[in-house]
């Protein structure tokens, strides 16, 4: 049995009081049951009942001697990674890899590195401080700083048997079908110069187009694990990206129907035309805006019924043109963006471009190349210049509203185009695919903000494909949580499953008899995570935890 005290504030007022309670198993199930309301107490009394529990269980100090409450080091978070690799089944993965390397515990130093990745995020360097609040990484069990800069070279040196590995546990460990491959590009800038023949400008999706960047490729299932990723130059154009990933997904991975899900950014002819020579069947977006086939789809659509809808998407029957499919979607969400970002570029424009009209007019804008070159000026700062049209002569300047567009964006401005060579799949099948890619999506946020994957700090090419690896690592295990979590229906999102159970701390007693540690509390919230993950008691994982220390402390 044991004492609680319990705290209910309403509004200005706390209200304490005591309880005793005892564990209890039922079943399967240890519940903590309240044996008596003791009501309000002091802290003498309090102490008192204490005491006497105490001495009941044996565990009384000596007679003068208090208690000396030690550092309090984190447990349950890191617990919660070491289940996540272990259902993985990792060990077998990654410990040969660091064999070759010297006096370095790969497997170890990976867990602490991805526990740190997963609930603090930072440098090595940071993680060398960090991990001293772990139990069995406080001091002498450390690990060197060093140690963590090599776990990311062997990390970039078994790359293609890390990707071999993840891509086995898909398939055969959680038993999941790989018929869709989900591949978009992010980017990572850089904090200072980075490694030269990585560290390029380019398009940066970070809105930080004054640092080098690098371009990060990833592969997703369906079901959002990632098994395949790749590191090119910042200034890489998306469409080489695709060719190198597609040479590999024939040739290493077993698929049996590959159909690559990408956005309309990855698409051109050549890259089409290279993914049919491989064999491989493709679902892709089109930008319609600059594609005369798309255009042409769409425009098909004006004297045809739907063929169904999904959720708030309408699609209509595939269009078959040179052993392509083209899929035309309408999104309502996607035609109000479009209309207000149009309504906001006239808005933009209109009053500049009568100013200048009026100037013009006045005399005070005179040869027709200083009147073409502000008008142009005007239209491309806006983005505006599909919208209008102008005549533009010495003195002169007239402008107009392009009607047939503005009637374009009206009706069709909602509209989408998907095109695929995969001519047996079924209009539905493509929308739902591709409406899936937002897990990609999903992925890269998870990458940049939750594991802090920008912005980047080290100078080699090595170590920044080591540290891609291991935020890829950090994500498939988020992804293996959600899917425990959600399989015991407990609608928690990843992070934050991993923030309710780092309230399971480990601390140390001192007593003239030597350290004890007493055992944690599990709260209800807690015990229901673990659950899912398949630990059914906690505390006796951390009994067995501590035992397993070169010089275990007793638990109390």
């Amino acid at each position: 049995m044991f004492l609680r005290k319990h705290v209910v504030s309403r509004g200005e007022k706390r209200y304490v009081s005591y309880r005793l309670c005892r564990t209890v198993r039922k079943g399967g199930t240890v519940r903590q049951e309240i044996v008596a309301n003791l009501g309000k107490l002091s802290d003498r009394e309090a102490e008192r009942i204490g005491r006497q529990l105490l001495a009941l269980a044996g565990k009384l100090p000596p007679q003068g001697v208090e208690p000396q409450q030690g550092l309090s080091y984190l447990y349950g978070g890191p617990l919660l990674v070491q289940t996540l690799m272990e259902l993985a089944q990792w060990e077998p993965l990654l410990r040969p890899l660091g064999e070759t390397r010297r006096r370095l515990d790969l497997y170890r130093t990976l867990t602490v590195a991805l526990c740190a990745q997963l609930l603090a995020p930072g440098s090595e360097l940071q993680t060398t401080e960090w991990q001293r609040q772990l139990v069995f990484t406080r001091e002498p069990y450390a690990i060197p700083y060093h140690h963590f800069l090599s776990a990311l070279d062997v990390l970039a040196d078994c790359h293609p048997a890390l990707e071999d590995g993840l891509f086995a546990r898909v398939t055969h460990l959680f038993n999941q079908k790989v018929d869709l491959v989900f591949y978009d590009l992010t980017s990572s800038y850089f904090e200072g110069a980075g490694p030269a023949d990585l560290a390029r400008r380019g398009y940066s999706r970070d809105g930080r187009p004054d640092c080098p960047q690098i371009v990060v490729g990833l592969a997703v299932t369906k079901d959002g694990f990632p098994f395949a990723w790749r590191v090119h130059p910042g200034n890489t154009v998306d469409v080489k990206t695709m060719e190198a990933m597609t040479e590999d997904f024939r040739r290493r991975f077993p698929i049996d129907r590959c159909l690559i899900v990408g956005d309309s950014g990855l698409l051109s002819e050549e890259a089409a035309e290279r993914m049919r020579a491989l064999g491989l069947r493709y679902l892709m977006g089109l930008r319609a805006a600059n594609n005369d086939l798309a255009q042409q789809a769409i425009a098909a659509t004006h004297d045809q019924a739907p063929a169904g809808q999904i959720g708030e998407v309408t699609y209509w029957p595939p269009q078959l043109c040179d052993g392509k499919a083209y899929i035309v979607l309408h999104s309502p969400g996607r035609h109000a963006k479009t209309r207000a970002i149009a309504q906001r570029k006239l808005e933009a424009v209109r009053p500049k471009l009568q100013q200048l009209e009026r100037d013009v007019r006045a005399g005070k804008v005179r040869t027709e190349a200083t009147i073409a070159a502000r008008a142009t000026r005007i239209l491309v700062q806006a983005k505006a210049t599909p919208l209008f049209e102008s005549e533009v002569g010495p003195r002169h300047f007239a402008w107009r509203e392009r009607l047939a567009k503005l009637e374009a964006i009206e009706q069709d401005g909602g509209k989408y185009v998907l095109q695929t060579n995969e001519l047996t799949l079924q209009a539905a099948e493509a929308v739902m695919a591709y409406r899936q890619l937002e897990v990609v999506e999903d992925g890269f946020r998870r990458l940049k903000d939750t594991l802090r994957l920008r912005p980047l700090y080290h100078r080699t090419a090595h170590r920044v494909l080591g540290h891609v690896g291991l935020c890829v690592l950090a994500l498939f295990l988020l992804r293996l949580l959600e899917q425990r979590l959600l399989a015991a229906s407990l609608c928690h999102s990843a992070e934050k499953a991993l923030a309710s159970v780092q309230e399971l701390r480990a601390v140390e007693v001192s007593l003239p008899t030597g350290p004890v540690w007493p055992l944690p509390y599990v709260s209800p919230t807690s015990a229901a995570i673990f659950r899912a993950l398949g630990i059914t008691d906690p505390k006796a994982r951390f009994k067995a935890d501590l035992q397993t220390l070169e010089e275990p402390p007793t638990p109390a």
